[in-house]
């Protein structure tokens, strides 16, 4: 009876000790199990001991790779200063509500004053008028400016005619230089437009050095200059209601599409 109560006992210790063995390796800590445990483990089984760790890959336990519990914690630590002072360091540190607030005021306050120099430069869109003079829309203009070149016999073409905003702009270029726009501006077929404020823009491209003498690429021979041309109109009323208005929107439309198309363009 004495001898089953020992055994007993044993296997209880034996339980206890195994029990405790295993705790120590899931909990990571390097400390031994208590005395009474009788499985054999030793205190070298520390964090990360794959040996110790449950439902390790037994190929892992035996290349002796470091591994860690799936119930693993991380110990979260407060980012330091140098010099280990704990105080946060500048990437870590948040900016206060008031800073933010001041940021985007001074943002703010910037982007409205490109704005305001946007607005002065280019002035505000005018929509097209649908009771304007038939010589200022579309096909009237292309017609006079087609007459112009047949008249003149000077090279050239009209490339668009945009009428998205009032007044339409006829864009288009002659093989030479500004004087050949201007012939082509006084020729009779605009006399339609003699009552009118006429605004012209022009852009020429070419080698000046060479003066009206062509230039030659491989088998191909090509004039000293082009010149790209922008023409509007509107009339005296259009003039005292909108004022400088029209001819800082023309100045703007034509800037941007020279900005896409330039003279060397075909």
């Amino acid at each position: 009876m004495r001898r089953r109560t020992v055994l007993v006992v044993a296997i209880l210790v034996t339980s206890l000790g195994f029990a405790l063995g295993r705790l120590t390796a899931v909990a990571g800590h390097a400390t031994a199990p208590s005395a009474g445990a009788t499985n054999g483990a030793t205190s070298t089984a520390g964090r990360g001991d794959p040996s110790r760790i449950p439902d390790a890959d037994p190929a892992l336990r035996q290349a002796g790779v470091a591994l860690r519990p799936r119930d693993f914690v991380p110990e979260r630590r407060a980012a330091q200063a140098p010099g280990g002072s704990g105080t946060p360091t500048a990437s870590t540190a948040t900016a206060s509500p008031l800073h933010c607030d001041a940021q985007l005021e001074q943002v703010t306050a910037q982007l409205a004053e490109l704005e305001r120099q946007r607005k002065s430069r280019d002035g505000e869109p005018i929509p097209p008028s649908s009771d304007s003079a038939p010589r200022f829309q579309e096909r009237p203009l292309l017609h006079t400016f087609q007459s112009a070149f047949r008249a003149t016999g000077i090279a050239g073409r009209v490339d668009t005619v945009d009428c998205v905003e009032f007044p339409c702009i006829v864009f288009g270029r002659v093989q030479g230089d500004e004087e050949l726009v201007a012939r082509l501006e006084d020729s009779r077929p605009f006399a339609a437009y003699d009552e009118d404020i006429g605004v012209m823009l022009t852009w020429a491209s070419g080698d000046h050095a060479r003066g009206h003498a062509p230039k030659r690429t491989g088998d191909r021979s090509k004039p000293s200059e082009i010149s790209l041309f922008a023409f509007a109109f509107y009339s005296p009323d259009d003039r005292r209601r909108l004022g400088e208005a029209l001819d800082r929107r023309i100045r703007a439309r034509t800037t941007d599409l020279w900005n896409a198309l330039g003279p060397d363009d075909p």
